[in-house]
């Protein structure tokens, strides 16, 4: 984990921008809340499948150092693993430490105008009940990802990670942790694959692609632990010989059947050709939202106007808006109408 501490050394920005179209725009003011979208049904899923590739590649070349696996057994791991990522929740909510940058206003710019919304990180995690200091940080992996605890949703902001050396160290760390617990169980294979599926699973979310690093991406990363909860939630129901689910399996192959049971936290919203998945976080209040910059397009006034008039009704003071400036206009000279 030496390697993630360092990482998470890194300060937070005080201030981190959400770039997004009108409709989320509106529905972040009026509703109070943001979306993390499921990771596998993001803008860009190629991001998750560069970790999935990129782990693979480094599970096939551990196993092949480790004499008490043989070929088919990596073959066996690399697909049950597979199976296992495919069966995990893990929502994302994506802001930048970059506050007028013309790629992030062209990759959100499915609506005229489009719109960068600067959050006070201190507010936002307060507010949405996020975990973002270091220690909690560690305190959280230790007890529910190295260690087999239960919590069902947690809410954490990590920055990304786009240097290639320290992706690999940080999956070679899970490998070789893995490695060392499961050998102590009877099951090598199966209990191997299970705890590297559960580790990477946090780690995932992280790891991009060096070519996007101008992006300078900080994620909310929403994880729902649903198999330690499914666990535990049938263990209490037989000892209160509570017989509701009727598989005695504690096995990750029953993972999607407690899925169902909770997908009511989860919603979807179309993007003309499919349904996305998204899980919601409760702002409170849009306190947190300390700048509204508004992207280019060819009637700056109106936009402005109604922009304004949807705070006002939503509960900021027309004085603070003049006086804080809570409105601005991108200053890139870029047109994408």
């Amino acid at each position: 984990m030496e390697i993630l501490k360092s990482i998470l050394d890194i300060k937070i920005p005080q201030i981190l921008y959400h770039y997004t179209d009108a409709n989320a725009f509106a529905g972040i003011i009026t509703k109070k809340e943001i979306w993390a979208s499921h990771i596998r049904f993001m803008n860009d899923y190629t991001e998750f499948k560069f970790a999935i590739d990129k782990f693979k590649e480094l599970i096939e070349e551990f196993i092949k150092g480790k004499k008490i696996v043989d070929k088919t057994s990596s073959e066996e791991i690399i697909e049950k693993f597979e199976t296992l990522i495919g069966k995990i929740d893990v929502f994302i909510f994506s802001l930048s430490e970059k506050k007028d940058e013309l790629n992030q206003w062209r990759a959100y710019g499915k609506s005229i105008p489009n719109y960068s919304l600067a959050f006070n990180e201190n507010k936002l995690v307060q507010n949405a009940s996020i975990i973002s200091t270091k220690d909690e940080i560690i305190e959280y992996i230790e007890r529910y990802v190295y260690k087999n605890g239960h919590n069902p949703i947690s809410k954490i902001l990590l920055p990304c990670i786009y240097d290639g050396e320290k992706q690999n160290n940080l999956l070679k760390e899970i490998l070789e942790d893995s490695y060392k617990k499961a050998l102590e169980k009877k099951d090598f294979i199966t209990k191997f694959t299970e705890f590297i599926s559960k580790k990477f699973i946090f780690y995932a979310p992280l790891i991009k692609n060096k070519d996007y690093i101008d992006e300078k991406e900080w994620r909310i990363v929403v994880l729902f632990d649903e198999y330690n909860q499914y666990v535990t939630e049938k263990k209490k129901k037989q000892e209160n010989k509570i017989n509701i689910l009727k598989d005695d399996t504690d096995s990750l192959d029953h993972f999607p059947k407690f899925r169902n049971a909770r997908v009511e936290k989860i919603e979807f919203r179309s993007n003309g050709s499919y349904f996305i998945p998204y899980y919601k976080l409760d702002l409170k209040n849009i306190d947190s939202i300390q700048r509204i910059y508004i992207g280019a397009c060819p009637d700056y006034d109106t936009v402005y106007e109604s922009v304004e008039y949807m705070l006002r009704k939503n509960g900021i003071d027309y004085n603070r808006i003049k006086d804080e400036e809570i409105i601005q206009k991108s200053k890139l000279a870029y047109r994408n109408w």
